[in-house]
């Protein structure tokens, strides 16, 4: 390293497995085990300080700090200063780690079913009876048994050897050969006495051979076809939550389609939570409630920072909204600044505070070119009529799905309509003002409330917030753009279920309307948490039982790449072929 200490969390840069190392903190009241890690928790995990199964430990000390603390064996080596804090070897508090390991790893991999856990022991006596002593020798002899006591090995053997085969695909080995020629101390130098103890391993290796060829068996790489371990990974892990994240335009427009997935966890006893980041947060305030079944929370109003101005060609020509990015106008990389963070903020704060048990999340919220959009600004804009901008406003108008009527002047869609889209913008008629003209005619000036995007959700606010994503299920009403799409998985997203973004217009969405979709969503969460489906079976179950949806697509990572899948469609033919095509390209 050219003179440079090394960190433990920097040799994780040369590769290679997640490690720790065991010392036992006793600067502190009680003295506990200490992990020295080369490894940082995902941001969703417990906080190493305050969590249920909590253990102090760090990834930043240097090498030859954990190496010294962690083997600093009272009576052998002193104890290991370090500014206030001191340490002994983990051998007092924990010289059987394998318990440890298996916390470690459900931190890292909460989702993630263990398949294999292996203990390797440095080897034990064969019990004998202990000699009778006089008074004085009792006393000596009853601190050798509190230290055999705290050094025990095999009480954590007994209790994995018991609890381990309950749980369904998981192998437990434990090898650790008992000898009477393993009885030797720490600072044995005697060349026979270590030659004996070789001797006794080598001959425990040969006795054990079937196991270890079950071991090693075991610890091959999977037979599976990486498209099809691709595919499993995206079921439903131990967290079986889920949390609708809405960012509504006016009150109610997504109400339908969150009432069908709550009606669905209540039902089922599915933990359920719902933030609106349309809303200001207050941590103190959060309008959450923690029942049987689930959290919910209280639906708030839109953000209104209203002002008026007059529409023009240019406006409406234009990606209105574009006042809403916190895109760099100067061509640079995106940046968040703090004044037009607030919806990033409410999300990540109220994640933290409900979303622990969230397998999947669920977006009831609209997208557009820039990517899905959390929070929502106000202005007045004034149409008048007859005019070129008139035209053009009704020739660029969406209705409502059930609206199928064409009108040819604004005085006939606001009679008819109370709100349309022009260019991904809602209009929300407000007003008019008529007034005959000299030639027996009539002008109107017509006033509309805009509701234009203030602040996204991006592929750079996502990659932000990447522990939000990690092993999720994401669902979306709205289609998701292709950066934003590929930030989501390389966060960790297991899949992404969403409308086709290969429709222009779908990139200027609010999602579809109606009883469809609706049953789209009924469908696609009972074959996920009933059938017990992995995300691409049950979308394509959910266009089976619904075609007018079948637009929706399930996005995967299979060897690195981002795979497409239409209902029905297998990963294997889709994977397959794009594989190829990379390959012939390099």
């Amino acid at each position: 390293m050219d003179g440079k200490q090394e960190s433990f969390i920097e040799s994780s840069l040369r590769g290679g497995p997640k490690v720790f190392v065991v010392g036992t903190i006793v600067s502190k009241y009680p003295s506990s085990p200490y992990i020295f890690r080369n490894y940082q928790y995902p941001e969703t995990a417990e906080d190493e300080n305050h969590g249920r199964y909590a253990m102090p430990g760090s990834c930043k000390h240097l090498m030859w700090h954990c190496l010294r603390a962690s083997s600093a064996a009272p009576y052998y080596l002193a104890d290991f200063s370090l500014g206030d804090e001191k340490w002994q070897d983990g051998a007092v508090t924990c010289n059987n780690p394998a318990m440890m390991g298996i916390m470690e790893a459900r931190r890292l991999w909460p989702d993630r079913q263990i398949e294999c856990v292996v203990s390797v022991g440095t080897g034990e006596v064969p019990r004998v009876k202990r000699k009778d002593a006089s008074s004085f020798h009792r006393l000596i002899d009853a601190s050798e048994v509190m230290l055999e006591s705290s050094c025990n090995v095999e009480r954590v053997d007994e209790a994995l050897g018991t609890l381990l085969p309950l749980i369904p695909e998981t192998k437990y080995f434990r090898f650790n050969p008992v000898d009477s020629r393993c009885d030797i101390d720490l600072d044995e130098i005697d060349k026979q006495a270590l030659k004996r103890l070789r001797e006794a391993t080598d001959e425990y290796v040969k006795s054990e051979n079937e196991r270890f060829g079950e071991l090693c068996q075991l610890l091959q790489p999977d037979a599976l076809d990486e498209e099809i371990a691709a595919v499993i990974a995206t079921g439903l892990g131990s967290k079986k939550g889920v949390l609708v994240i809405e960012a509504q335009r006016y009150e109610n427009e997504f109400a339908a389609k969150t009432d069908i997935v709550e009606e669905f966890c209540a039902l089922r006893s599915i933990p359920f939570a719902r933030i609106d980041t349309s809303s200001s947060y207050n941590p103190d305030n959060t309008g959450f409630s923690f029942g049987k079944n689930g959290a919910t929370s209280k639906k708030s109003n839109n953000n209104d920072n209203s002002h008026a101005h007059a529409e023009d060609n240019n406006t409406i020509r234009s990606r209105n909204g574009s006042s809403g990015s916190n895109r760099n106008k100067t061509g640079g990389e995106e940046e968040l600044l703090d004044d037009t963070n607030v919806a990033i903020e409410n999300l990540n704060a109220q994640f933290r505070r409900i979303g622990a048990n969230a397998g999947v999340i669920h977006l009831n919220c609209v997208s557009d070119l820039e990517g899905i959009v959390l929070r929502w600004q106000h202005d007045i804009t004034a149409i008048a009529e007859p005019s070129a901008v008139a035209n053009l406003f009704i020739e660029c108008a969406k209705y409502p799905s059930k609206q199928s009527q064409k009108f040819t002047s604004l005085y006939e869609m606001c009679s008819s309509v109370p709100s349309v889209e022009v260019e991904g913008v809602l209009h929300t008629f407000i007003g008019k003002h008529l007034q005959a003209d000299s030639n027996d005619g009539q002008l109107g000036a017509y006033l509309f409330k805009r509701t234009i995007p203030l602040e996204y959700l991006s592929d750079y606010t996502a990659s932000k917030l990447i522990g939000m994503w990690k092993d999720k299920i994401i669902v979306s009403q709205a289609s998701i753009g292709a950066d934003l799409l590929e930030a989501l998985l390389d966060a960790g997203a297991k899949a992404i279920v969403a409308p086709s973004n290969e429709d222009p217009d779908n990139f200027i969405s609010a999602g579809a309307d109606g009883d469809d979709i609706l049953q789209f969503f009924a469908a696609f969460y009972h074959a996920l948490y009933v059938v017990g489906a992995d995300a691409p079976a049950a979308s394509s179950a959910a266009c089976m039982i619904q075609p007018s949806c079948s637009y929706f697509r399930c996005h995967v990572r299979v060897r690195g790449s981002t795979v497409e899948l239409k209902p029905g469609e297998e990963v294997r033919k889709v994977a397959t072929p794009k594989k190829a095509a990379q390959e012939q390209q390099n």
